[in-house]
């Protein structure tokens, strides 16, 4: 189990444990994020919605506005989805954990 009771890899885990409090908005953010992908299954996808509010600057993505599909993506390959990066970050297209970890580290 991991924060907030959810079942949590434990590489991501240690990610988590290691946030500094400091950090706890990111970190819950990036809590949502896991928690999401476990609600996800009976969910309608709302890619029009979606697409408005999609930050990634990826533009040929085939899962821009499919959040479901990208947060999967993601975390097959063990890295974050570029919406939980500020946009600097973010276009630099590093998605790994400990680049989201070093981020806001120094914040």
């Amino acid at each position: 189990m991991g924060a907030g009771g959810l079942l949590l890899r434990p590489d991501l885990c240690y990610t988590l444990a290691r946030v500094p409090p400091d950090l706890a908005i990111r970190r819950e953010r990036l809590i949502g994020v896991y928690q999401t992908m476990l609600e996800v299954k009976d969910m309608e996808c709302r890619i029009e919605e979606n697409l408005t509010q999609c930050t990634c600057s990826y533009e040929t993505c085939l899962r821009r506005g499919k959040c479901c599909e990208c947060i999967r993506h993601h975390q097959e390959a063990g890295e974050l989805p570029g919406c939980l990066f500020p946009p600097e970050a973010e276009r630099t297209y590093d998605r790994s954990i400990a680049h989201f970890a070093r981020i806001y580290s120094r914040r």
